[in-house]
């Protein structure tokens, strides 16, 4: 069995909820980790985390990064969006919020 995320674009694809979204002209401006299950997300590396922020282009068009249950994350992956002025919101939750209990 893979554990290799699934990405789509939120545009071709309408069910469940959506791990990214990107345009129609194909910038990313989400990302998020939370629906992944806690065995893919705490098996992430930095490697992992790098290597896919620089594939999405995210230092010059990624506003919003959820990296919620990545816990093998040391955090040298996020010197890519060092100097970026597209990120708004981030979160390096340990567990997923539930909104009800908020």
């Amino acid at each position: 069995m893979s554990t290799t995320p699934k990405w789509h674009n939120t545009k071709e694809s309408k069910q469940g909820s959506d791990l990214s979204v990107c345009d129609a002209q194909g910038n990313w401006t989400r990302l998020d980790f939370a629906d992944l299950t806690k065995e893919v997300a705490s098996n992430l590396t930095d490697e992992h985390i790098q290597r896919i922020l620089e594939l999405i282009h995210a230092r010059d068009q990624l506003a919003t990064l959820h990296l919620t249950g990545c816990l093998s994350l040391v955090g040298h992956s996020l010197a890519v969006l060092n100097g970026s002025t597209a990120l708004k919101h981030f979160d390096m939750s340990l567990v997923m919020h539930d909104n009800a209990s908020i």
